[in-house]
């Protein structure tokens, strides 16, 4: 199985967001991801679609054979970084034992924040996880998470377009 992470902030709320993709379906994947882009699109990045081009791309990810998990970490007085470790944790904790592979939107300069999470999250576990951090115009399968995210954070109307996929959210409360 591969795993893709990819974030977004609503307001007050930190939002992680990983997609599983069985390996056997990687290829087909990708390449569905890559015929979606425009002319001259490097790559899909929610924030920057117009609502209609939205909802077209959500159709499509609900159509492929996908499992979303997403953590919501309000962040009240606490910083992005904590927020951002504690939501990862969480979604290793739930990924581990059936991802192989893992591949994490880059941050440039603060990649080591999430190595560290990762490790911590792997201490205690016989899981062997090969993961890497991607930048999204390399990596189709970011695209998936950023969408998710963006859609989750969004909320209601938005959530319907992910009809047919499954999609887990879970909060992580103070």
């Amino acid at each position: 199985m591969h795993a893709f992470i990819d974030e977004s902030q609503r307001r007050a709320t930190y939002l992680l967001a990983c997609a599983q993709v069985p390996d056997a379906d990687m290829a087909n994947v990708r390449r569905t991801l890559r015929a979606c882009r425009l002319p001259g699109q490097r790559r899909l990045h929610f924030v920057d679609e117009r609502d209609q081009r939205r909802r077209q791309l959500l159709a499509v990810f609900a159509q492929l054979p996908i499992e979303f998990v997403v953590v919501a970490v309000p962040l009240g007085s606490r910083r992005e970084a904590e927020a951002r470790r504690l939501a990862l944790q969480a979604i290793i904790g739930k990924i581990a034992d059936d991802t192989d592979r893992l591949i994490i939107e880059s941050r440039q300069g603060r990649d080591l924040e999430d190595r560290r999470a990762i490790a911590t999250s792997l201490k205690h576990t016989r899981t062997t996880l090969h993961y890497a951090h991607r930048q999204p115009h390399d990596e189709p399968g970011l695209w998936l998470p950023d969408g998710v995210a963006w859609a989750v954070g969004a909320g209601g109307r938005w959530l319907k377009h992910l009809d047919g996929a499954t999609v887990c959210i879970e909060r992580i409360d103070p």
